[in-house]
């Protein structure tokens, strides 16, 4: 039976459950204002942590954006990579310019105003913008209230999300309001945790190298412009040496080991100068192979040098990383303050010019700076300017030797060598030739000696002097370049030349580079027919194991030996044993450098091929080129003497 007093009252029931909705409206309020206050924490905190990385980097950068040294700002945006959430990071100058970048790999593309590296900005002021997936943050980059630029950073908002989303279900299931205010606040206490542990994070990334564990390129500048400040202050008459030291040929290390050896290399070097310093001397990895050394308080010149030379010491022995043994030396410059400079900036310049000077002086030395080096610094940038100047301006003009058949003594080839007829005049090779490759200029300069070269070939072809080669040198740079068997080729293929009327002469130092990568361009040459020789072989690593590995044709030995042939017995050993190895080799021989008629006659009789040198001519111009092609073919009325011209010309 149905009994009416079986059904709840609706008043009595809504009186009952008023205080459960009231309480449970009470917790979800509780918990969408814990969830909003979550949400607006973890916003601030993803703001916060994406200013201080920002700044933090834009402040390792400001040196080397002062310097353009490119490769710093990649590698100070590199340390992003520690971060899930930084998507994007680009460096801009302050015309806008996009100096290095860093995309994670799933990154989008840049923006449209920073990709056409323009952005809509107010010079010096940074801002940020939050979307629905992203944050957007741009901070501008200073140095001593000069904007050098700014910085662009975005930052994914999905880990801030996720973390989010977990806040959101332990509060839901956090049935009392205390309990999910617990939970709040434990997540809270997490988080500052967190945050703390960032910041000294981002603290140690700031001013610790992560390789070498010392005081990065950050921290040597603060501490450096401290203790300038605090002795500009003081007035008193103590000294500061700065060493500033860079490896020698650690590139070898790092392409014959892999960079894993190289980075562990780095950090051993790292202790081993660290413990041959005093506990006040601040030892600082800059970069690269780079390490500068703050010695304060010296009053005694010469114990800024006694230290640079005690360095030098305990880099002497071997290092034993990975069952390999690994020798290293470096060069060092020391700079002096206030006797060589008064600021950081000019100390550090005179410094590094001090340490190139070193490594002029053949490496393993420290030198201290002096004015000369300054006035060496700003030729040497004179003579790199005009040199960019010289192709738009056709200032290069080739010249040829003449290369004598010593069976014959008539001109079987010519070497093709550049000049530069500058309006200030004219400029030795011997100037111009190492600052054309130190800045990547040899590259162009040489694909024009080629391309002039094998067309005046071409036009000695079509007068009848069909038998002529051509030897035309590649330095270091030139034969590193990817392009360039592609542009020889092309350059055979413009002017119609035989390819094996083309000898390409190649250092030693240049072919040991990268030895792989050397066999797979030769190879390459060798298959068209082209000629390679070695160039001023013996100076470097000539070894018979390497030679047999190379596809070569000759060998062309350095007037180094042949200068005081026959008189100098250690300089005849050597000859003699050159041509002893070329022909067990199956290799020709040419000799530069003869200037007397003994030197010409010593090599014929030990069956060198040809030799080149001030006896048969000096370099000339195409034009009297021709015209001892001339006097010499033997289908002429007979081979002249060649050498009685050239020492005429003399």
């Amino acid at each position: 039976m149905f009994d009416p007093l079986s059904v709840p009252d609706p008043k009595s029931l809504t009186n009952r459950l008023s205080p459960t909705f009231f309480g449970a409206g009470l917790l979800v309020m509780a918990c969408l204002l814990m969830v909003l206050f979550e949400y607006h924490s973890l916003r601030t905190a993803l703001l916060h942590d994406t200013e201080v990385q920002a700044r933090i980097i834009g402040e390792n950068s400001t040196a080397a954006m002062l310097f353009k040294d490119r490769n710093t700002i990649v590698e100070n945006l590199a340390a992003l990579r520690q971060s899930d959430q930084i998507e994007l990071a680009s460096i801009f100058g302050k015309d806008g310019e996009l100096l290095a970048s860093y995309r994670s790999p799933d990154a989008s593309s840049l923006p449209d105003e920073f990709a056409a590296g323009h952005p809509r900005l107010t010079p010096g002021q940074s801002f940020h913008h939050f979307t629905m997936t992203y944050l957007d943050l741009v901070e501008p980059i200073k140095f001593k209230n000069r904007s050098l630029g700014y910085m662009f950073i975005r930052a994914k908002l999905l880990p801030m999300y996720q973390r989010l989303l977990l806040f959101i279900g332990a509060a839901l299931i956090s049935v009392p309001v205390f309990s999910a205010l617990g939970v709040a606040l434990l997540l809270v206490g997490r988080l500052r945790k967190k945050v703390a542990e960032a910041q000294e994070e981002l603290y140690h990334l700031a001013y610790v190298d992560g390789t070498t564990l010392l005081p990065n390129r950050n921290a040597f500048t603060r501490h450096l412009q401290r203790v300038l400040a605090q002795m500009e202050r003081s007035r008193n008459k103590s000294r500061l040496a700065l060493l500033f030291m860079d490896l020698d040929n650690f590139k070898l290390v790092n392409d014959g080991f892999g960079h894993a050896v190289g980075d562990l290399l780095l950090h051993a070097v790292a202790e081993r100068l660290t413990g041959a310093l005093r506990q006040s001397d601040l030892l600082c990895r800059l970069g690269g192979d780079e390490f500068t050394v703050i010695l304060e308080s010296v009053d005694d010149l010469s114990a800024a040098h006694r230290v640079g030379q005690k360095l030098l010491q305990v880099l002497s022995q071997p290092f034993s990383i990975e069952n390999r043994e690994i020798y290293v030396t470096a060069s060092i410059g020391i700079g002096i303050y206030p006797d060589d400079a008064r600021d950081m900036e000019t100390l550090l310049k005179n410094a590094d010019n001090a340490m190139y000077h070193a490594k002029e002086l053949g490496k393993n030395n420290c030198q201290f700076f002096s004015a000369a080096m300054n006035r060496k610094t700003t030729l040497r940038l004179a003579l790199e300017t005009g040199l960019r100047q010289a192709l738009e301006r056709d200032e290069f003009r080739v010249f040829y030797q003449p290369i004598i058949d010593l069976e014959s003594d008539a001109i079987s080839g010519v070497e093709a060598l550049v000049r530069w007829e500058s309006a200030e005049g004219r400029i030795g090779p011997d100037q111009f030739i190492p600052v054309a490759e130190e800045c990547g200029l040899i590259v162009p300069i040489g694909l024009w000696v080629l391309q002039t070269a094998c067309r005046q070939l071409a036009l000695w072809r079509g007068m009848g002097f069909e038998s002529i080669s051509l030897a035309v040198n590649l330095s270091t740079r030139q034969f590193r370049d990817e392009q360039l068997v592609e542009q020889i080729f092309s350059v055979i293929s413009e002017t119609g030349i035989p390819a094996e009327f083309l000898c390409l002469e190649i250092t030693e130092s240049a072919l040991m580079d990268n030895i792989e990568t050397a066999l797979e361009k030769l190879r390459a040459l060798t298959e068209k027919n082209i000629r390679l020789a070695v160039d001023d072989f013996g100076t470097g690593y000539s070894s018979l194991s390497y030679l047999k590995k190379l596809p070569l044709s000759e060998l062309k030995i350095d007037r180094s030996f042949t200068r005081d042939i026959p008189d100098d017995q250690d300089d005849v050993a050597i000859t003699e044993t050159i041509l002893a190895m070329a022909r067990s080799l199956r290799l020709q021989v040419v000799a530069e450098g003869v200037e007397t008629r003994s030197q010409a006659e010593f090599l014929r009789q030990r069956g060198c091929d040809w030799v080149q040198g001030f006896l048969y001519s000096r370099p000339v111009p195409a034009d009297e080129m021709t015209a001892l092609l001339k006097m010499t073919h033997p289908w002429d009325s007979g081979p002249r003497d060649l050498a009685d011209h050239g020492a005429a010309g003399q």
